[in-house]
């Protein structure tokens, strides 16, 4: 067993990545070089840092119903064009100490050859997941995170450097958590689409924007309620957050929730990665409307 360890430049993290065959109950193809097992196919089980790092050769799979837990200190360096689908529960379990790390084949900082760079892999990609929690994260290099249908739970993730997105996600996904950044990538914060909501549901996730960046995005539809965490950030341009039913989006005096344009780089950092070169203004977007009877028992503080 060699050790390598590699620091971390992303949030002043230390990661001690062991070279050595895989363990824990997965599905192994192969072995790719001597320091990395090859992944591919459907998976489950765990995979923990004795086997660290592990390269992923093609497509990988965790189904519905089943479970992959990632254990602290191990790195995914993920090949070109290939992506990681999450139908059941993706968990990972990093510390400050020693995150997770989904990255790049390419990412030399963290065990891969070359220089990593966004859009070297394809998705991370969350659809009709249940049960996800990702924890003392790292996810950089990629095209995006996407999420259809889910909502799992990111505690301290870093979204760095993707070549889509940070995150975009579907109006019936709701992820939360505490801790998150994002930054590198051509938006930077959670890409909604225009579009309706039916359910109850609740915008949670803080750290990272949600950024509507056209049309209008209607909650609320057949009388249910929009609740916003405190801290949340949305950002918006040319577009408006139209609330037929009741908005609760109650903040703190330490963690008030913004609405503020697209443009704004005060909080939620660079979410159009332009360095500051577009600055934020009058009229960049439209509003937050209240419409209807269906609102009333509406609250907004902090």
């Amino acid at each position: 067993m060699v050790n390598t360890g590699l620091k971390k430049l992303f949030k002043g993290y230390i990661a001690n990545i062991a070279s050595a065959g895989l363990a824990g109950s997965v599905f192994v193809l192969g072995i790719s070089s001597a320091s990395a097992a090859a992944l591919s196919g459907n998976i489950e089980g765990v995979l923990d840092a004795s086997g660290s790092p592990y390269q992923v050769i093609s497509n990988l799979t965790v189904a519905s119903g089943k479970t992959l837990t990632i254990q602290p200190g191990v790195v995914l360096l993920i090949n070109p064009g290939v992506g990681v689908t999450v139908n059941g529960a993706l968990i990972t379990a990093g510390t400050q100490a020693e995150p997770v790390i989904i990255t790049s084949s390419q990412d030399g900082e963290a065990g891969g050859s070359g220089a990593g760079a966004g859009g070297q892999w394809g998705v991370l990609q969350f659809t009709n997941s249940s049960g996800a929690q990702l924890a003392n994260t790292i996810v950089r290099f990629g095209q995006k995170v996407g999420l259809t249908n889910s909502s799992p739970q990111f505690n301290n993730v870093t979204v760095a450097t993707m070549s889509v997105a940070a995150i975009t996600a579907d109006l019936t996904s709701f992820p939360s958590g505490a801790g998150n950044s994002s930054f590198g990538s051509p938006v930077n914060g959670i890409d909604l689409p225009s579009g309706g909501v039916s359910q109850n549901n609740t915008w949670g996730l803080v750290g990272i924007p949600y950024i509507i960046r056209s049309g209008d995005v209607s909650v609320g539809i057949s009388g249910s309620r929009l609740t916003i965490a405190p801290g949340v950030i949305i950002k918006l341009l040319n577009s408006r957050l139209q609330n037929i039913g009741a908005l609760t989006a109650v903040g703190t005096a330490e963690a008030p929730i913004v609405f503020t344009s697209y443009y704004d780089d005060t909080v939620g950092g660079d979410s159009n990665q332009d360095n500051g070169v577009t600055a934020p203004g009058r009229g960049n977007w439209r509003d937050v409307q209240l419409a209807g009877a269906g609102t009333s028992g509406s609250r907004l503080e902090h």
